[in-house]
């Protein structure tokens, strides 16, 4: 009699399983960093019977964190011997409640979730409700990217290609960067040069936020003009830079230089001359004239370019205003092939945005690498 009762118990554990496995389900895994509601609804079905089977899917979205967000439900559909590939097309009258009433605004004003870690699940049953395929769930985390900002060449800029150095600030989440330029052709705008014509240049793996163009490559040409734009390739749309051009000048005399200091008397900007002793060409003094300020707040400067001296500072931080800023930047100094982090301090601004009264100092790292290499300081 027990072994009877151990058959009987067997025969329904074996049947209950098989059941359950009749649909084998297999979520597709979201793109990196991004998901939506459709992406609850990306799957593949495998109806492992030979015959039409009518069922309904529950799905479900969960935070590390957070617990709950989304339970979602199909209303019955067929699923047919074999496989199949479904998408959110193929259940557009799906129920969907919210656990969660932050995560249901971000949802459903931008058509994604924010930064998480997310559990998404499905579980699929037959109209009798019964199982028919085994929860499977796959994990995702969302990290926002923000898009690289460039630092130099300057949009706009001309330059010999010696002096062709591409720098751009650094993502924080970032391992490695591409560059891609472009050469415009006719009339064409920057953008649509970037999006139809073929690279000029483009070089992926760049481990650092700086690129010097290599002197074996193709020769740029004079007079013609050039795009660039820098982007994570492992998500190009959320990460890519604003698209910037040059031109390529005759080759000028290279030079090198130490700091430059101000004359507050005299408003001339010279080279300081202990620094270049060791120099075979120093750097011409500059007259300023313009002592006219700018007359504008420090967030007119930010994101934007103050002409030191022989070098273009972009302005990161900023307080004060036009005769009186004070904040951190960034120069970028060809022979050195590297943007240098700066701080300045109550400096004043004329009209063509030029410093005509104070000083930039290098920023200190107090704790550098043992070769730093994102902001050349502490040279």
């Amino acid at each position: 009699m027990k072994k009877l009762l151990l058959f009987f118990v067997l025969l329904l554990v074996t049947t209950n399983l098989h059941s359950q496995n009749q649909v084998i389900s297999r979520l597709k895994q979201p793109p990196p960093n991004r998901f939506g509601i459709s992406d609850l609804w990306s799957i593949d079905l495998n109806n492992t019977t030979r015959k039409e089977i009518k069922g309904y899917i529950i799905g479900t979205l969960s935070e590390e964190k957070d617990g709950l967000i989304i339970e979602a439900r199909t209303k019955l559909f067929t699923i047919k011997p074999g496989n199949n590939t479904y998408t959110q097309k193929d259940f557009p009258n799906a129920d969907v409640s919210y656990y969660n009433n932050r995560y249901k605004e971000i949802l459903l004003r931008t058509g994604g979730a924010p930064d998480g870690d997310y559990t998404i699940c499905i579980t699929v049953y037959n109209e009798a409700d019964e199982v028919i395929g085994l929860e499977n769930c796959i994990y995702h985390s969302v990290r926002q990217l923000s898009n690289i900002t460039l630092i130099s060449p300057e949009d706009n800029s001309s330059l010999p290609q010696e002096e062709l150095v591409f720098s751009w600030l650094p993502l924080p989440s970032a391992k490695e960067y591409s560059l891609k330029i472009v050469e415009l052709i006719g009339k064409q705008s920057p953008v649509v040069a970037m999006r139809d014509n073929r690279p000029f240049f483009q070089k992926d793996g760049i481990k650092v936020p700086n690129f010097q163009y290599p002197m074996n490559e193709r020769k740029l040409n004079e007079n013609k003009t050039y795009a660039w734009q820098v982007y994570l390739k492992e998500n190009p749309e959320a990460t890519a830079s604003e698209i910037w051009t040059f031109t390529i000048s005759k080759s000028n005399q290279k030079f090198a230089g130490g700091d430059t200091t101000i004359d507050t008397t005299a408003q001339t900007l010279k080279q300081n001359t202990t620094s270049t002793a060791n120099c075979n060409n120093n750097l011409p003094n500059i007259t300023i004239t313009n002592l006219t300020p700018d007359n504008k707040a420090a967030e007119d400067y930010v994101d934007n370019y103050i002409k030191v001296g022989h070098f273009k500072m972009k302005v990161l931080q900023a307080s004060g205003n036009s005769s009186n800023l004070t904040g951190k930047g960034s120069i970028v100094v060809p022979w050195l092939k590297t943007p240098i982090a700066v701080e300045f301090d109550k400096i004043k601004i004329n009209s063509d945005t030029v410093m005509y009264n104070g000083n930039v100092f290098t920023e200190k790292d107090q704790t550098p690498e043992q070769w730093p290499y994102q902001w050349g300081i502490n040279v």
